[in-house]
C-alpha cells in the first residue's frame, strides 16, 4: 500500500493512464447515463493515513459513481478507489463532488488506466442491456397481450436473476436510469 500511495503522491504521467476530461461548471454535470448497480469499493483518502474505508457502490457511470460508506468523506477530497462489481475490479483516482445524507458520496473519476476504462465500459454496456430489458418490460406491460407478456417476462426475469447472482445488479434495486 505504501508503494501505491507514494506513486499517487509523486505522480508522473504514464502512457497507460487516461486523464478524465475537466468540465466547466456551466456544462451539464453528467455526460453519460448512470446505472444502479451493486458492488464494493475500498476508498483511501489522499494523502493517505493508511485507513481504507469500505463502501457499497450504489450507481456507476463513465464519469463517476455514488458510494455509501460507514464513515463520512469530505467534499473536495481526493481518493484512490478500488471498485469491484461482479468479476470486474479496477482502480481509479477520484474526487468527492457531492455528499448525500451522511454516508453517501458522489465521486467523479479524475484518472483511470486504459484497461480500467475498458473494463468500466464493458461493465456499463452489460448494465445498459439489463436496463433495456427492464424498460422493455415496463412499456410492454401496457401494450402486449397478457400471455405473450408473461412468457417474455419469465424469460427476462431468468436473465436478470443470472445478473443478480453474478453481482452485476442488486436484487430489489429500482432501475429508472436513462435509455441504452
Amino acid at each position: 500500500m505504501r508503494y501505491l500511495d507514494s506513486g499517487l503522491k509523486n505522480y508522473r504521467p504514464a502512457h497507460d493512464l487516461i486523464d478524465m476530461p475537466v468540465r466547466d461548471h456551466a456544462e451539464e454535470r453528467r455526460r453519460s447515463p448512470r446505472f444502479v448497480c451493486g458492488g464494493h469499493a475500498k476508498i483511501t483518502c489522499l494523502p493517505s493515513d493508511g485507513i481504507i474505508l469500505p463502501g457499497t457502490i450504489r450507481d456507476l457511470s463513465l464519469g463517476g459513481c455514488r458510494v455509501d460508506t460507514a464513515l463520512p468523506i469530505c467534499c473536495g477530497e481526493r481518493a484512490e478507489i478500488v471498485l469491484r462489481v461482479n468479476t470486474a475490479s479496477f482502480r481509479v483516482l477520484g474526487e468527492v463532488k457531492a455528499i448525500r445524507d451522511r454516508s453517501g458520496a458522489g465521486i467523479e473519476f479524475v484518472r483511470l488506466s486504459a484497461r480500467g476504462k475498458e473494463m468500466l465500459g464493458e461493465l456499463l454496456q452489460e448494465l445498459a442491456r439489463s436496463q433495456a430489458v427492464i424498460n422493455k418490460f415496463k412499456s410492454a406491460q401496457r401494450d402486449m397481450d397478457p400471455k405473450v407478456f408473461r412468457r417474455e417476462l419469465e424469460e427476462g426475469c431468468a436473465r436478470l436473476a443470472l445478473h443478480v447472482r453474478a453481482g452485476i445488479v442488486e436484487a430489489g434495486e429500482e432501475h429508472d436510469t436513462a435509455k441504452k
